[in-house]
């Protein structure tokens, strides 16, 4: 297999899907992407009356559903939406608390809003919003980078985004907030 650093970027709103490094890696996302395609399609097809999107985050603007495996009531509980930016409710605690919070508000942002990238700029914005003052995302990420977290784009354009394995992590980190 090749060295290459691993990067993937999703839009599901394009449907366009871009990966590099690891063949395996990449045909893991590509099958995880056209699940995600398939589900958006699924709740975009749904009525709205009666679905789940509730859970006291209105004002999201998104309507979209709650996606599988985190519970709404799980999601409500850690995110909060301030002047239409999503928020951490509680912060994480210890030597990586600005890290895992950064990957919580990717959590958040990917389940709540139905953004799977987010700005180096929104992020920051949400950040503050929630308590802590990012000096530099990137440097802040270095070390997850390409492995839990996707970087496309350069300077005011940068995004960021959780990989498969991101999504897990930032899962638990966001369950932990409320344990």
């Amino acid at each position: 297999m090749s060295d290459k650093a691993y990067k993937i970027s999703l839009n599901l709103t394009t449907g366009a899907f871009e990966a590099e490094g690891d063949r395996e890696a990449a045909r893991e996302d590509y099958r995880a992407f056209l699940e995600a395609a398939k589900f958006l399609a699924q709740a975009k097809a749904a009525p709205a009356a009666g679905s789940s999107t509730g859970g006291g985050l209105s004002g999201t603007g998104s309507g979209a559903p709650f996606q599988a495996g985190v519970e709404a009531a799980v999601l409500s509980r850690a995110f909060l939406t301030r002047d239409g930016v999503i928020t951490l409710a509680a912060l994480p605690q210890g030597e990586n608390a600005l890290q895992e919070a950064i990957l919580a508000l990717l959590f958040g942002f990917a389940k709540v809003s139905n953004q799977m990238t987010v700005t180096a700029l929104a992020l920051a914005k949400a950040l503050r919003l929630s308590g802590k003052d990012p000096d530099r995302i990137d440097r802040d990420l270095k070390d997850v980078l390409g492995s839990i977290v996707t970087k496309s784009g350069a300077g005011r354009g940068t995004r960021y985004g959780l990989t498969n394995a991101g999504m897990k992590r930032a899962e638990d980190i966001v369950r932990g907030l409320h344990e």
